[in-house]
């Protein structure tokens, strides 16, 4: 079964508020050069995470609490279905940067051609989180934590419960909330909504994470590890993506006006 944990978050629904806001060029853009190559190989590690995914099988041997870092071992046996569901029915609102992207569009902040370049950097991210997320538990660091418990129930019998390194979860929700946030500061420079943008995003991807944990699906490391590897992910494909234009800007200060490049 192929498996994408793309968590898109509500919060992304706060930039229906606020295209009102003046809207900056584009700045993002696409390139037969950047585009072809970075899609091949996304598309390469998607399937590569899959392959190894579905190779997974049961192992025999249960790993000892000791094996853990010192700070994942209190959480060693936790299990608790509720937090599993809550966590995982944020996966509805997936279509929500999606959607933001076509109301731009609508609204002619965007033409068809920025859109499409939105979107073939959204596909990208979620190729490259989730091929190298499952290439990753496919290595079966350590188990899920309720693994070290007798809880569980089914889930112990299934081969993915042995990789919980690192939080798939985590990773596709801070890779959702940087993309919504870089992208609205990008493109709405002057607007009052990106704190609120920023902040909502950010604090429901924190709460998937500690979510994850508190259902036993994962331990601290794995979920920190997932935010930092996701967020990394939307900042790299984004930030490759942006325009010359974008790059360089006037910065006055009192007594000097100059160029500067962001980088």
């Amino acid at each position: 079964m192929i498996r994408i944990h793309f968590h898109l978050l509500l919060p992304s629904l706060l930039v229906i508020l606020a295209f009102l806001s003046p809207v900056m060029a584009n700045p993002y853009e696409k390139s037969l050069s950047l585009d072809v190559p970075l899609s091949v190989g996304a598309l390469t590690l998607f399937l590569a995470g899959q392959y190894s995914f579905q190779q997974m099988e049961i192992s025999g041997d249960p790993r000892a609490k000791e094996d853990l870092m010192p700070w994942d071992r209190p959480f060693a046996g936790t299990w608790n279905p509720t937090a599993g569901t809550v966590s995982n029915v944020l996966s509805v609102f997936v279509v929500a940067p999606f959607a933001m992207g076509a109301l731009a569009w609508k609204e002619g902040d965007m033409t068809g051609s920025d859109y499409g370049t939105f979107l073939l950097m959204a596909v990208q991210i979620v190729a490259i989180e989730n091929g190298l997320n499952l290439a990753c538990r496919s290595l079966k660091v350590w188990p899920r934590p309720f693994m070290y418990g007798r809880e569980g129930g089914s889930a112990r019998d299934d081969p993915e419960a042995q990789g919980s390194f690192y939080s798939g979860h985590s990773s596709a929700a801070f890779a959702t909330a940087v993309f919504t946030g870089i992208w609205f500061q990008k493109m709405y420079p002057n607007s009052s909504w990106t704190p609120w943008v920023w902040g909502a995003s950010l604090g429901v991807a924190t709460t998937v994470a500690i979510l994850r944990v508190a259902a036993g699906k994962h331990f601290p490391s794995d979920v920190i590890v997932g935010a930092l590897v996701g967020s990394a992910i939307s900042y790299s494909v984004l930030k490759i993506h942006e325009t010359e234009e974008n790059q360089l800007g006037l910065a006055a200060f009192p007594g000097w006006i100059g160029l500067q490049y962001k980088f």
